[in-house]
């Protein structure tokens, strides 16, 4: 388990060295990307956000990010099983992609449809 909740935390680079790392705990920072809009580099210029591959859990509760499109960096995750989003802006005007709104069991559902397809059992927090 990685804990950096709480930290001012702004970007994320390569994590992916990190190989046994199961959970991630971003919580209560500042964090508005998990990489480029086009997928090609990290936060700010910053270098390329690539996640642990054995990741498991991943908590951004709390954080900036504006836009659902934000959460792609986590479709990598074949081992996904919770992911925390609650209290970022997208989650809390219900923001699916500019579809309009919807709240947070449509966040919710979203994020579930859309990241983990493959992986049931995972659980997603998106509540204000």
């Amino acid at each position: 388990m990685l804990n950096l909740a709480g930290n001012r935390v702004r970007e994320i680079g390569d994590l992916s060295a990190l190989e046994g790392l199961a959970e991630l705990n971003l919580r209560r920072n500042v964090v508005s990307r998990l990489g480029d809009d086009d997928g090609g580099g990290g936060v700010g210029g910053a270098e390329p956000t690539r996640l642990p591959p054995n990741l498991q859990r991943v908590f951004l509760s709390g954080n900036a990010l504006r836009t659902f499109d934000a959460l792609t960096p986590l479709r990598a995750l074949r081992r996904l099983t919770e992911a925390s989003v609650d209290g970022n802006p997208f989650a809390e005007r219900g923001d699916l992609r500019g579809d309009g709104g919807g709240g947070a069991a449509a966040v919710r559902r979203r994020v579930l449809l859309t990241l983990v397809p493959i992986r049931p059992r995972c659980v997603v927090n998106a509540d204000p």
